[in-house]
């Protein structure tokens, strides 16, 4: 299983463009839930059950791709598990869940689908940049493909039925993940959050609900899925995106007229630690990277850097360190890994301009 890993490391992030600079919307994904009719949900399944309806829907996924990959979670160990919470593919779970978890990644569309993680499946897509719309053809072509095949739960009042009754109708959600360091440092996220909370959206940590964000990077997403159709949801996601993508914009303007002097010190010095330093601990390094993507808006560092910052920004946490150095580090040696893996970017393609 490791040597997946490592492969699946070494491979492009979902929402990776290196042909586009994303100043501040920096991934769409959409997801839609689905469960199977005349079958209990997975939490009442138990194992047994969960693992022949997650063979029966994967068969299901030939009618899209031949072999997709499938990766049974209860395999994997709780440090392998860290892998797909880094990648911002699943919450992160330091237990191995029950048996029927797993995850298929197809790479004609491409989609991610969860088994039995909450509902029988949750189908995903995630894109670079602002591309809902994209995302959102990507994930109904996927539906559309198994429900040919499958019976899924349905309603005629509550629409499609999920384990979590907050999902139920559409069981659609449309999220961006944003990097908004000016408006953060304005102090404008509270005043945001009861924005979107009053537009049935709402705003989260990186990796979502109960998450942290993860360098002044957020997600924001549809709360609701009851009573409105997709296209509705979509939209508001989309039009608050694009206007937190103004504001930002405008926001990192006045901040460089006001303080261009104490930015250029402050990425000066951040730079310098990045490039020489040989111990950073994992948020450390996350806020530094964050300041060093600040930097590239700024023409501090080339904006064709950015992409490669945002692999680093994964690439820095415990499990892809294990992975990519080829062998199962221990711990106390990951700060020295993650300081000797920057060094070597900061001293390379991402020197200053």
């Amino acid at each position: 299983m490791r040597s997946l890993l490592r492969k699946l490391a070494a491979e492009p992030l979902f929402w990776e463009s290196p042909e586009a600079y994303q100043a501040v919307v920096l991934a769409s994904r959409v997801r839609m839930s689905r469960n199977l009719a005349d079958f209990p949900f997975p939490e009442r399944a138990g194992p047994e059950l969960a693992v022949a309806i997650r063979e029966r829907l994967v068969r299901g996924l030939s009618a899209i791709e031949a072999n997709p990959l499938t990766i049974a979670l209860e395999t994997l160990s709780g440090e392998e598990l860290k892998f797909f919470s880094e990648r911002r593919m699943r919450k992160e779970q330091t237990a191995s869940p029950m048996g029927g978890v797993g995850i298929s990644l197809l790479r004609t569309l491409p989609l991610q689908l969860h088994w039995n993680a909450e509902d029988h499946v949750k189908i995903a897509c995630l894109r670079p940049g602002l591309q809902l719309d994209e995302a959102y053809s990507c994930v109904d072509r996927g539906e559309c493909a198994l429900a040919r095949q499958f019976a899924f739960a349905f309603d005629s009042r509550r629409g499609y039925l999920t384990a979590d009754p907050a999902r139920a109708g559409t069981g659609f959600q449309a999220s961006l993940l944003l990097f908004l360091p000016a408006l953060g440092l304005a102090g404008r996220v509270p005043e945001i959050a009861r924005a979107l909370q009053n537009a049935g959206c709402a705003m989260r940590g990186t990796c979502g609900d109960g998450t942290a964000p993860d360098g002044l990077q957020f997600q924001i997403c549809n709360r609701t899925t009851l009573g409105e159709d997709e296209a509705t949801l979509l939209r508001r996601v989309q039009d608050f995106g694009k206007m937190l993508q103004r504001e930002e914009l405008e926001a990192r303007e006045k901040l460089w007229e006001k303080s261009e002097n104490l930015l250029r010190d402050r990425f000066a010095r951040v730079l310098a630690l990045l490039s020489h330093a040989r111990q950073i601990p994992l948020a450390e390094a996350v806020e530094m990277l964050s300041q060093a993507r600040l930097a590239a808006h700024y023409g501090i560092l080339p904006r064709s850097a950015v992409g490669r910052l945002d692999r680093l920004l994964v690439e820095i946490h415990p499990c892809h360190l294990r992975l990519l150095q080829g062998e199962w580090t221990t711990e106390e040696q990951q700060d020295m890994l993650r300081a000797e893996r920057l060094r070597a970017a900061f001293s390379g393609d991402l020197a200053p301009c």
